[in-house]
């Protein structure tokens, strides 16, 4: 590997999003509090799955509230990956659906699924990101999102090597880290690149980015020295302010995922007890971490073990880029954990 090497972010692609979001809320695009409905039509009247009849048909419940970007970029819109929610993939059985296709469109993403609860009075892990991508395409007058985040990211901060469209560009190609999997003997087998045709037709905001480390770490940089290229500081405050007054949603999926219940929402965050929060499209540590990482710091992580924090407080930020899976892998774990340790003992040094 070196510099030029070329990874699938997954996850790590809704930072990007968000930070394009909120440009298009400072530019008068968007709103973080208005319904969606109106440039999202497909959930203008968004309904819940609450059950199934006598002859298997799902129940759905027209949702009391509406769908707001802020719901989006916290994954409290009630809207789930069919991978991570066992419901939504009886509803597809059910009703003939192709569970998990991760093709590239719309309806093959899994996007166009009813909701799990009420907007605003759950958490759940899913498509919020890749909806508040379409939003930001049929606001802003690019062609794609690729195009908004060339034009309003990369350009501004200098930099060429991230984009969803990896295969019509033969440099990234080349570049391009395949994927490892670890089995349960400890050893690694190569895998299929992606869970996902990296020729996919549309520009999944949630996790459909690929770049360098290089090009991520400079993204992470803006957000920890509050903006200045990209957002204003006031922005970037507002991103990185606990989002949810009722915690307990978050906090219940963090205790099963210590528990080893369900989707593994942050493979660092191994304490039941610790108080953890939501930022725009990230987790926020409300509490001091073993590694010397202060409360109040931002971080994310994708399925191939992509990571990132952002600690605006000392002015820290770390990216950990592997294209192992599955996600969590205790090696890896442990490589992430050593070096933000070193990195805050290093700066208790100076």
């Amino acid at each position: 590997m070196s510099t030029k090497s070329v990874f699938w972010l997954a996850s790590c692609t809704k930072l990007v999003t968000a930070v394009a979001a909120m440009q298009c809320v400072e530019r008068g695009l968007l709103k973080l509090d208005d319904p969606v409905g109106s440039i999202l039509p497909e959930y203008a009247h968004p309904k819940i799955l609450t059950g199934y009849t006598g002859d298997n048909k799902p129940i759905l419940t027209p949702a009391k509230q509406s769908i707001t970007l802020r719901h989006l970029l916290t994954h409290s819109s009630g809207l789930s990956y069919d991978v991570f929610g066992p419901e939504l993939r009886e509803w597809a059985r059910r009703t003939g659906r192709t569970v998990n296709q991760q093709s590239g469109t719309l309806e093959q993403e899994g996007l166009t699924y009813p909701l799990l609860f009420e907007p605003g009075f759950g958490w759940t892990y899913g498509a919020g990101l890749d909806w508040a991508g379409q939003m930001i395409e049929r606001v802003s007058g690019y062609s794609s999102l690729d195009e908004y985040f060339r034009e309003n990211i990369w350009k501004p901060l200098g930099l060429k090597h991230t984009t969803f469209e990896v295969s019509s560009n033969k440099i990234l190609l080349d570049n391009l880290v395949g994927v490892t999997l670890r089995k349960a003997d400890g050893s690694l087998i190569p895998g299929v690149h992606v869970p996902r045709d990296i020729a996919a037709e549309i520009n999944a905001g949630g996790a459909g980015l690929y770049g360098t480390a290089s090009d991520f770490v400079r993204l992470v940089a803006e957000i920890v020295n509050d903006g200045g290229i990209l957002l204003k500081p006031e922005t970037v405050q507002e991103m990185f302010r606990p989002q949810f007054d009722d915690d307990r949603y978050l906090l219940d999926a963090l205790h099963k995922s210590v528990a080893g219940i369900g989707l593994n929402i942050s493979p660092n965050f191994t304490d039941p007890k610790m108080k953890i929060q939501h930022g725009l499209s990230f987790l926020i540590n409300m509490e001091p971490m073993a590694t010397g990482r202060p409360a109040g710091a931002g971080q994310y992580g994708g399925a191939a073990n992509t990571f990132w924090w952002a600690d605006r407080n000392t002015g820290v930020a770390g990216v950990v880029m592997t294209q192992i899976m599955p996600y969590g892998d205790p090696k890896v774990m442990e490589v992430y954990r050593r070096l933000e340790e070193c990195i805050y003992q290093l700066g208790q040094q100076n």
